[in-house]
């Protein structure tokens, strides 16, 4: 080897040193970025001069919105690839608030030379049940007591008792934590998760024994079923759970809260061939938590 083929070497191996350079045929590239990379960019707060080249479908069709730029200048955000393919990806996008809870946004790519951004969503109507749990939290003990006074039990009211009220602060407060804390909650209860399962489980079994076809005495089976996995749910805040597969085929759905198609909760996938792929159309989160359970949320 040469003096000058020695020089050449020792640049080559210096350039490739650095981050986000490649050698192709000889020749040193820049390296193309991941999609959370991708993600950091779109949301840099001083802009994106590239962002063009970087984004598709609707989202290209929203003008690249939202972006850092949409945001306040203190804000701060955190990334999380939450799946990737070879040709699509979801980054999870959380902005911490001053609670030291977090708003949770899932960015999805594609991959078309470079990966690309081409939708941007969130669990959608969620501020109805924010709203519910700022105005619980306002109420005094007497204030309380004047609504359940006040109550009527021919009507649907907010609350009738203290134990509702209670149940529906608790609902209202899990439904504001970031996609961390539910699942940090999940852990923290998982025993109770796991004792639910079972009772879940044990229920949809017996309904499919006595399955029929007469659609009344159906109703009239499913509701005692139901009933006896309310006590138990309600106790983890939750809102319902449905008898039959919804969202996902043969799981058990713990619904957090929901409104129209728009739902976030937990649900236990026993078997990895029904796992659905996360969509912007449908299943906008699907985040393991370890021994078939996910936390999840549609829109």
């Amino acid at each position: 080897m040469n003096k000058k083929s020695v020089i050449r070497f020792v640049v080559g191996v210096c350039l490739l040193a650095l981050p986000g350079l490649t050698a192709t045929h000889g020749q040193v590239t820049k390296s193309a970025m991941t999609p959370v990379e991708v993600a950091r960019r779109i949301f840099d707060a001083k802009g994106f001069p590239a962002l063009g080249k970087y984004i598709t479908g609707e989202y290209k069709e929203d003008k690249g919105h939202p972006n850092g730029k949409d945001s306040r200048k203190s804000a701060t955000f955190r990334f999380k690839l939450l799946s990737q393919t070879s040709r699509d990806a979801v980054v999870n996008l959380t902005i911490p608030n001053k609670s030291g809870s977090g708003t949770d946004y899932y960015l999805f790519f594609v991959k078309q030379g470079v990966w690309k951004m081409h939708a941007f969503r969130s669990l959608a109507m969620a501020g109805f049940g924010l709203f519910e749990k700022n105005y619980l939290e306002r109420l005094s003990s007497r204030q309380v007591d004047s609504v359940i006074a006040a109550s009527d039990p021919k009507t649907h009211g907010l609350f009738s008792s203290r134990e509702e009220y209670s149940y529906k602060l608790g609902n209202a407060r899990l439904l504001a934590l970031s996609d961390d804390e539910l699942i940090g909650y999940f852990n923290e209860h998982r025993h109770q998760f796991d004792e639910l399962k079972k009772i879940i489980i044990a229920g949809k079994e017996e309904l499919e024994r006595n399955k029929t076809a007469d659609i009344k005495l159906a109703i009239q089976n499913q509701k005692p079923v139901e009933e006896n996995w309310k006590k138990d749910y309600k106790t983890l805040f939750i809102t319902y759970v449905p008898a039959s597969d919804m969202d996902f085929k043969n799981a058990v759905e713990l619904v957090i809260w929901g409104m129209v198609d728009n739902l976030v909760g937990y649900v236990y996938i026993p078997d990895k061939q029904n796992v659905p792929m996360m969509s912007p159309d449908h299943i906008i989160l699907l985040r393991a938590m370890g021994d078939g359970w996910f936390l999840y949320k549609t829109t």
